[in-house]
């Protein structure tokens, strides 16, 4: 008996008409949440911390794991996971997460969002190999300068021993280097779980909150060559001494902002000395950066320093692996000797 009337109920429910325009907020609702999370981005987040810029010349930001917590908490919203495990050949594993939102206040559900992440992805399954020391087992080794013998040594100022080798020692030269897989993805696992879980919280929040017109989803943890940048409408410059360019977005040298932050990065590397720095500097010049004439003196591009400082740890790693001191010296006017805190 009690079966058939749950049967009774769910055809009755089923049945039923439901206006939905009896239960859409006005448009006072709307604007007011609208203002309220323009409000708590203008006045409780910082860039570069809770949102972020999602690629250049993006017109929304993207909206970062600290953000979504903090907008969350605004609307009293709670998250709740569904977990999906599913194990891949080679021992790597993928995670499907769905996040569902509820007003705490009340219990109610207020919307969903999506994410996964796995151990094949390019971040998680490769790791960049550098030649290992024979002797104290760390990957320091270094070719040595032309002026002090040449060959192969373990840099101290990169915690190494100091132990040196010819050139062409095969115990050094016959190192496997550059793109390797993990030999063991289950270091990532715990990483990768945390990873699909802030996706779908992010996905969830703008979705429940409606504030994907004011933010874009996550794109912090995608490869740079899959973000494109949309194209801009050229806007004449009429600032004196700068030629009018194609691009101008890519191709405007740095400002004295990026210049300060790039020679503090390099002043902080506690392991080059004064002359390796300006040495580093100069070789992110020649090697990493694109390069702009503005009044005959040579500049590095915004965009170029950007992508100095989002690589800036694997750039000193590649300087001091291969070809530390093995720059050109530029012209006295172009860079100086690099001074920490100019």
């Amino acid at each position: 008996m009690e079966d058939q009337e749950k049967y009774e109920l769910q055809v009755t429910n089923k049945a039923q008409v439901v206006n939905f325009e009896e239960y859409a907020m006005n448009l006072e609702t709307v604007l007011r949440q609208v203002k309220l999370i323009q409000d708590v981005m203008e006045k409780t987040m910082k860039e570069g911390e809770h949102y972020g810029e999602a690629f250049e010349g993006a017109k929304k930001r993207s909206l970062l794991k600290p953000g979504a917590e903090k907008i969350s908490t605004v609307f009293r919203l709670a998250p709740k996971y569904d977990i999906k495990k599913t194990d891949l050949p080679g021992g790597h594993r993928e995670y499907e997460l769905i996040c569902s939102l509820y007003h705490i206040p009340t219990g109610q559900f207020v919307g969903q969002g999506v994410g996964s992440c796995s151990s094949m992805e390019s971040k998680y399954r490769f790791r960049d190999a550098f030649r290992k020391c024979p002797k104290c087992g760390k990957e320091t080794i270094i070719k040595g300068k032309t002026e002090y013998g040449g060959g192969w040594l373990c840099f101290k100022k990169k915690g190494g021993c100091g132990e040196k080798w010819d050139d062409k020692d095969p115990v050094i030269e016959n190192q496997e280097i550059g793109r390797m897989e993990h030999d063991n993805p289950a270091d990532y696992f715990n990483t990768i779980l945390k990873m699909g879980k802030k996706r779908a919280h992010v996905d969830a929040t703008l979705t429940a909150t409606a504030a994907s017109d004011i933010f874009t989803q996550d794109l912090e943890d995608l490869p740079k060559g899959d973000i494109k940048t949309p194209a801009e409408p050229k806007t004449e410059n009429k600032k004196p001494g700068r030629p009018k360019k194609e691009n101008d977005t890519i191709d405007e040298p740095l400002t004295e902002a990026q210049n300060k932050k790039l020679r503090a990065m390099i002043g902080n590397v506690e392991e080059l000395s004064k002359e390796e720095k300006t040495d580093f500097l100069l070789w992110l010049k020649k090697e990493k950066a694109t390069i702009v004439v503005v009044e005959d003196k040579t500049h590095m591009t915004k965009k170029s320093v950007s992508d100095i400082f989002d690589n800036f740890d694997s750039y000193l790693s590649e300087f001091s692996v291969s070809v530390l001191g093995v720059v050109d010296e530029p012209p006295e006017e172009d860079i100086p000797m690099f001074e920490e805190g100019e």
